[in-house]
This record gives structure tokens, sequence and C-alpha cells, in this order.
């Protein structure tokens, strides 16, 4: 089978699951992945990347952004790089084309003029896309709804939640296929157990609004002033726009030498820091904007190190994380019962189950497997 895979930028870390998933793919099959930006690393090598720059002048920019003010009909066609992708498909000639991410998908869907009109093209939906941009694009929504009901345009969900967001927004698939992103188990094992205190706690993320961080300090607050005897530090790794915020709010409660910040970590030295601790914490939100995960990999991996996980019920955690088996879940902004967690979350163990949870539904050779049956049943239908 012969497997296009497309995103609008490649290499971040955050683009690690979707890596993985090009390369379990690539295994058994034929495999291209085609991108507008490429950040390239020694995490991220493939072959062959096809890297298509996508660069609308900027009238066209202007005219866009003001035709979405009123909610005018999107549209991304750009002569330069239609021309350049519609070279790549045609000499890859793809059995399936795999868009990553709804926006992308547009994209490309608005930039293809392959023959084979007919070809299946799957669009993964993975948080932000299907659920913020529900929200504040109403052409988004319509542009969607549109492109459902063509045959061979075929959305997949990382979390359940995500499919019921866009039913709720008049947005009905064909089908429900859900996908749940993975994590690679052979990377993410737990080799040793570290001595009892300090208490560590860990999370791993960007430092974006959705990741709650400001929750989880302020809760990490309250649950020192409740728990004056106990040894405990908190690791907030990752980077991002509130980095220096989050930093600042940490000084300010006073909690600097208790809460260390390591900065952005390669999957190595993510995986060293969850050998080192004893819970995870992620208190995701909702924000403002509408802004959701589907669920954090992060998580996955840290369960997958058998790791305690405190978190919320947002989105599609619950679908990873059962309250009171594999930790705790709490409303999302509730930092008093967040705080109590912590202290409970104390006479808590490692936990196998856990990473038993993430092998019987979000392993990597499983996603490949879903994938591909998903893939094969759309080919079959194409006959």
């Amino acid at each position: 089978m012969r497997i296009l895979i497309y995103l609008n930028g490649f290499g971040a870390t955050t683009t690690t699951f979707i890596y993985n998933q090009a390369k379990v793919l690539q295994m058994n099959h034929e495999v291209a992945i085609v991108c507008a930006s490429y950040l390239k690393s020694d995490q991220f090598i493939f072959n062959p990347i096809y890297i298509i720059p996508y660069k609308p002048n900027v009238w066209v920019k202007r005219l866009r952004r003001r035709l979405c003010r009123y909610n005018i009909k999107l549209n991304f066609h750009e002569y330069g790089f239609s021309r350049e992708l519609n070279k790549v498909v045609s000499n890859f000639n793809p059995d399936i084309i795999h868009c990553q991410f709804g926006p992308d998908a547009l994209k490309f869907i608005d930039n293809l003029s392959y023959r084979k009109k007919d070809i299946p093209i799957f669009i993964q939906f993975r948080g932000y896309d299907a659920s913020m941009m529900l929200k504040s694009s109403p052409v988004y929504v319509r542009r969607w709804r549109r492109l459902v009901r063509r045959k061979n345009i075929l959305p997949i969900f990382v979390a359940d939640y995500l499919f019921k967001e866009f039913i709720a927004y008049g947005i009905v698939p064909d089908k429900r296929r859900i996908l749940y992103s993975c994590t690679d188990l052979s990377k993410f094992r737990r080799l040793s157990h570290p001595s009892d205190f300090p208490k560590v706690f860990l999370q791993v993320s960007s430092f974006v609004e959705k990741k709650g961080h400001a929750y989880t300090v302020e809760a990490f607050h309250r649950f020192a002033i409740a728990n004056p005897d106990v040894d405990w530090q908190l690791v907030l790794a990752g980077d991002g726009p509130l980095r220096l915020m989050v930093m600042e709010k940490v000084a300010q409660l006073g909690l600097s030498q208790r809460i260390i910040f390591p900065g952005r970590l390669t999957h190595e030295e993510s995986r060293n820091w969850m050998e080192q601790a004893h819970y995870f914490v992620h208190h995701s939100i909702t924000t403002a904007s509408g802004d959701a995960e589907g669920i954090p990999n992060a998580i996955m991996e840290a369960m997958a190190m058998e790791l305690p996980v405190i978190t919320t019920y947002h989105a599609g955690i619950p679908e990873l994380v059962d309250d009171g088996v594999h930790g705790f879940l709490v409303e999302e902004r509730d930092i008093d019962s967040y705080a109590r967690c912590l202290a409970v979350v104390l006479e808590w163990s490692y936990l196998p189950v856990s990473r038993e949870k993430v092998k019987a539904q979000f392993e990597l050779y499983r996603h490949r497997d879903v994938l591909m049956e998903f893939y094969k049943e759309a080919l079959s239908s194409e006959k």
C-alpha cells in the first residue's frame, strides 16, 4: 500500500506521535511525508520527505483574514504550492492520503487537482481542530459539513469526545472512526524505583493555557500549606509562551525551592525524568476560546511508566484515565480537590495496571492495526 501523509509543519517535538505513526506504517508499506516546513533533527529521520513551502502573498493573506471575519468561504489555493503538491502526489501515486489536523487538511484539499479524485483522504482530528476551531469559525464548520458528505473524505478522531463535538456542530461523518494516539512501550518502561523522598511530581508539556500550569501551581501551594511536613518536589518540564509567567507565579508563592523548570526535553530526557518521578500531574482545561486537548500523549507515556496520574475530567482524558484506578480525576479548575488528591496519592505506589491499560488500547502496533483496518475498508468500498 502507498500512503501519503500531509501536515503543515513536521519535526517539532509536538509531532512525535505523527513520526511514530509514519515509521510504524513504513515497516510494511510505502510511506511518504509531505509538509510545508520541516524542522530537521536527529529525532525525526524519515525518508522520503517532500517539503513544499506554502507562501501566499501578503495581499491574499489579508483578503482571507477579511473574508473570515464575514464568514465567507475559506480557500487556501496557492498556485506555486498547488503545482508542486500535485507533482509529488502524481509521482508517488498513493492509494491513501492521510492529512494530519483539520486546517492542514483544508489546505491540502484546496490545492489538490490530482486526476484520481476519488482517492480516500483520511483527516485525523487531534484537539483544537475539533474544539476551538468549531467554536471560533463558523466558516470552518460549514466547510466540514459539506466536505464530510464526500464519500472519499474520511475523518478520524483521537478521542470519542472530539467525535461528539463534531456531531454537536452538525458535522456528521459517515462513520464513527476513533483512533487513539499511541506510545511506544519499548521506549517507556520502568527500569528502577527512586528513593522514597522527596516525593517527585512531574508534568511534561508545552506551557500553553490549556495545560493548566497556573492551576497546578496554586494547587501545590495549598497542598504545601496543608501538609508542611511532606518532603516533595514538582518538576514542570517543557517550554512555551507562558513559561516565564508560571515561573513568576512560583516565585510569588515562595515555592522556588520546591518547583524546578528543566526546560524543553527530548523523548529520552522525558523518559528519564519519569523514571525519577513518583507521580504525574496534568491539570488540562478548556480555554475561553474553546481550545481543548484530545488525549495528551504525555499522560500515556507516564502511565506506561506506571506513574499514578492526577488530572482532570477534560476532553478525552477520562477515556484513558479511570478515576481511582490509574490515579485521580477532578473537575477543571477545582484547585481544592486537586490539592486534596495530591495528598491522598502520597499513599500510592507505582501502578502496573496503568501500563496494562496503555498496552491494551494505546500501544503503537495496536494503533497501526486499527488504522490499517480503516484504510482497507476504504479501499474495498472504492471498488
